[in-house]
């Protein structure tokens, strides 16, 4: 057991319940996470009851993995203290930073990470548990043998066992534990109603559900922040946590179970994702080696965590698509995600199989350039410039097939150019450099009856060669 020093408070400090807790022993009132009062408004620490085994996890991450990857997506860990109850006892808990110091009524998901959500040493533990027996019958009744009902009680591992089947954990490498904040629904509802996905588009929905939620406040906040850009944020620090796990020490090291991500979000654009809960997690046996993705079979202390966040940042690329598509009627303009870990955009990818864009359909048609081609190429163009103008949040502006962009040279007043250039992409500092160039060439064509052909100006009667 590792030792440690306890910071001692002589009297009862003002203390307060952390409401804003999704899922776990704390959502349902056992050893309640407490806020300290302190003089600012958002207290910067909580205080949770000390588990050893997570206490031992805390210290040799934040002692033994200094630098590693992961620690900007961990609480800080500030020690261990010591505060009188009302009776007088003493009780010991872990110091940490309030995740949720920086946000204004957030939102709050707490997801269940990995393939199993228990160690192996609990397999051997035949105590029969009657309150895990009468959550059976709430959740999985269908699941409930004449042998259950009497004794009326099951075992720890027959009720994980139960969960981890009657979810998304074996298919996807994570469910969705609970959710906070939430003013629609009762915490009771809310995890009815998270007990019953199983599969990967009903937990997509509650994804989108969560950040439509986060975004308007839950409907106090009808002009609060785009849910498309919410969701955007949350998927770039899944990836990034994806990254800091691939690159983690720590990781590498440890058999991770019961851990949980979680997300949290506002109405004012702020986001966070986080790695919490640690109770479980220990070190791996000398010499044992794990891919965190291979099948668990008991003795390998394999767990799954990197298939669930592999899935997870999958299905929240998912949830991209499906707002794209709700939103837009809005007029939102924006690329969609694309569904990898790279964290790059590119929307030919997201084009369905066997159907050409626009641009190749329009390059395929085989038509002499006849003075009426030329006005279509010019007013097709005029449009798709405005369009491209307002696309402010396209990260692939000024390039294209993946390469950087060089502005065009007008070297003549012939419309041939107009067509040429209208086959490009500009980058976001050109569209409003070259943006008056272009639409006075395009007048001065018009105006000057240039010939599309050969750039001459020609009489009225003979404005083509």
């Amino acid at each position: 057991m590792a030792e440690y020093e306890v910071e001692r408070h002589k009297s009862v400090p003002m203390l307060r319940v952390l409401s804003e807790v999704a899922a776990g022993h704390a959502s349902r009132g056992d050893d309640a996470i407490l806020l300290l009062n302190e003089d600012a408004e958002t207290p910067k620490a909580v205080l949770k009851r000390l588990d050893e085994g997570e206490f031992a996890t805390y210290d040799s991450l934040w002692n033994n993995y200094e630098d590693d990857a992961v620690l900007p997506f961990v609480p800080k860990f500030e020690g261990v203290c010591e505060v009188p109850g009302d009776d007088g006892t003493a009780c010991k808990y872990l110091r940490m930073t309030n995740l949720l110091k920086d946000f204004r009524s957030p939102k709050v998901m707490d997801i269940k990470l990995g393939i199993r959500t228990f160690v192996e040493t609990e397999c051997d533990n035949p105590r029969l548990r009657p309150d895990l027996y009468q959550r059976m019958l709430k959740l999985f009744p269908s699941q409930v043998t004449e042998e259950d009902r009497k004794e009326k009680g099951i075992t720890k591992l027959r009720w994980m066992t139960l969960r981890d089947t009657g979810s998304t954990v074996r298919s996807l490498g994570f469910r969705i534990d609970g959710i906070a904040g939430y003013r629609r629904a009762e915490k009771g509802e809310l995890d009815e109603e998270l007990a019953r996905l199983r599969q990967r588009s009903e937990v997509c929905e509650e994804f989108c559900t969560f950040a439509k939620v986060a975004a308007t406040d839950d409907g106090r906040e009808p002009n609060g922040v785009n849910a498309v850009d919410l969701a955007e944020r949350l998927l770039d620090m899944l990836q990034l946590m994806h990254s800091a796990f691939e690159n983690s020490a720590f990781v590498k090291d440890h058999e991770c179970i019961g851990s949980s991500v979680l997300l949290v979000a506002d109405a004012y654009g702020k986001a966070g994702v986080f790695w919490i809960d640690f109770g479980k997690t220990r070190p791996l046996p000398p010499g044992m080696q794990v891919t965190h993705r291979s099948p668990w079979v008991p003795g390998n202390h394999e767990d799954g965590i990197l298939t669930g966040l592999d899935n997870m940042v999958l299905v929240w690329g998912d949830v991209m698509d499906l707002l794209h598509r709700n939103s837009a009627s809005t007029g939102w303009r924006g690329a969609a995600k694309q569904r990898s870990f790279s964290g790059r955009h590119d929307r030919a990818q997201n084009r369905p199989q066997g159907l050409p864009s626009k641009r190749d359909k329009f390059q395929s048609e085989d038509r002499s350039p006849s003075r009426v081609m030329k006005a279509r190429m010019v007013k097709r163009f005029i449009p798709s410039q405005a369009k491209l103008e307002r696309s402010r949040t396209s990260p692939h502006h000024g390039h294209w097939n993946g390469s950087p962009m060089t502005p065009p040279m007008w070297q003549s007043e012939s419309c041939s150019h107009i067509e040429a250039s209208s086959q490009l992409v500009l980058s976001e500092p050109l569209l409003e450099i070259q943006e008056i160039t272009l639409m006075t060439r395009v007048y001065t064509c018009i105006t000057d009856r240039l010939c599309g052909i050969c750039g001459l100006r020609r009489p009225k009667q003979t404005s083509q060669c």
